[in-house]
Order: structure tokens, then sequence, then C-alpha cells
């Protein structure tokens, strides 16, 4: 079984929690909040690993 992170297991849950609760605009809301601010995370992660 490939290894979770820890944060990785909280968001999905998290976001399955709001599948359940919140209406469909607010899901794609937070989705696209949660893509976009993980895209910035993975792109500076990824520009900092190229000034080394």
């Amino acid at each position: 079984m490939p290894s979770v992170s820890r944060g990785k297991l909280t968001a999905l849950a998290a976001a399955v929690a709001a599948a359940v609760i919140l209406p469909p605009g607010l899901i794609t809301f937070g989705l696209g909040a949660v893509l976009g601010y993980q895209g910035r995370a993975w792109l500076t992660a990824q520009g900092e690993e190229g000034e080394r």
C-alpha cells in the first residue's frame, strides 16, 4: 500500500465531509482554492529545488 501523508489524508477526509454537507457551489469554490494553494506550494517547492 502506498504511503499517504497525514496532511493528504486529512485533506481527503475534509473533502468527503464537505461533499456531504456543503452545496455544490461551495464545494467547487473550495476545491478550486485547495488546488490553487497546492499548486502554488508545488511550484514554490520546484523553484527552490532549482535554486540549489
